[in-house]
This record gives structure tokens, sequence and C-alpha cells, in this order.
């Protein structure tokens, strides 16, 4: 069953709530990237577009619910996860760190990001309940998850790479 299967069109936020949304979900990740890492992140920019697949290998999916339902995404591709999960343990060396160390790491780095962005999202009114992450490696696992709609994204760049937020908010029943 598609997560959002009764949902209509009326009911989606206009693009310009959609962008308020995001932008919540984006300062919540730039706090939280600084706090865990140390990391500066500058936004390069702020798109909406539809997804069939991605092209990155990492996507952290967490889906929301309640009176609002949808997604928020952490698109980013292995190298940039590997040397963020290396400075969110001490600056491990990367070459020490199994495949399994980075999914953790990067599940909880967007667990956290998220949570942030939901509590700020309830202060506005607007309350929902989030998913444990889901993370995917390859692109046919992406293509399952990411088929919903249009999302609106914000790209980061920092000094271990490119990561994407993506977020898709609706109001359900």
């Amino acid at each position: 069953m598609d997560k959002f299967e009764g949902v209509t069109q009326s009911q989606n936020f206009d693009k310009e709530d959609q962008f308020s949304i995001l932008n919540l979900f984006s300062v919540a990740t730039e706090k939280v990237l600084k706090q865990m890492t140390g990391i500066d992140a500058e936004i390069n920019n702020f798109q909406r577009r539809h997804i069939s697949c991605l092209s990155k290998d990492v996507i952290v999916e967490i889906n929301v619910s309640g009176r609002w339902v949808g997604s928020c995404i952490f698109v980013l591709d292995s190298n940039t996860a590997f040397k963020l999960t290396s400075k969110m343990m001490g600056n491990m060396s990367v070459d020490d760190l199994e495949a399994e160390d980075m999914s953790s790491a990067i599940s909880e780095f967007a667990n956290i990001s998220v949570g942030h962005a939901l509590i700020e999202l309830e202060r506005q009114g607007i309350v929902a309940e989030m998913s444990p992450p889901i993370i995917k490696h390859n692109t046919d696992e992406q293509c399952q998850i990411v088929n919903c709609g249009e999302f609106s994204f914000c790209s980061f760049s920092t000094d271990v790479g490119e990561i994407e937020v993506g977020s898709f908010l609706v109001e359900g029943d």
C-alpha cells in the first residue's frame, strides 16, 4: 500500500509552504552537523523535483505520520557518508570503519536532525511523529522508497562532501 494513498492534491502544502518546511529541516540539519562534527555547511540551493531514483548510493528515509504525513530523506554518496561517520566518531580513520558503522552513524545523524525539525514544527502547530530511519545502499532499494511525489530539496556543501536533504509533507486524515 502506498503511504500516500488517498491523499488528494488539495491537501498538499503549496510550494511556498513546502520550502518553509524544508527550511526547518535544513536549519536543523545544519545545527546538528555543526554540533556533532564541528563541520560547517554552506547551503547551495533549494529546489523542488520529482524523484524516480537518485544518483547517490546512500539514502536515509524517515517517515512522518500523524496529522501530517510524508518523508524526510538524506542523500549522499558513500565516500561522503564514511567521511561524515569518521568525524562523528572523533576523526577515526575511514579505513577502520565498517559499512555497519557508517549505516548506524548516518541513520543517527538523520534521526537527530529530523527530531529537531519536528520539535520546531510542533511549536508552529504541526504535530507529527517520525519513524525509525531506513537506510538504503543501492539504487534498487532507493527506488522502492522515494517514488512518492515531488520533494523539496536543499543541498549542503561541506568539507566532507555534498549532503542533500529532501522533504515531502501532506495533510493526512
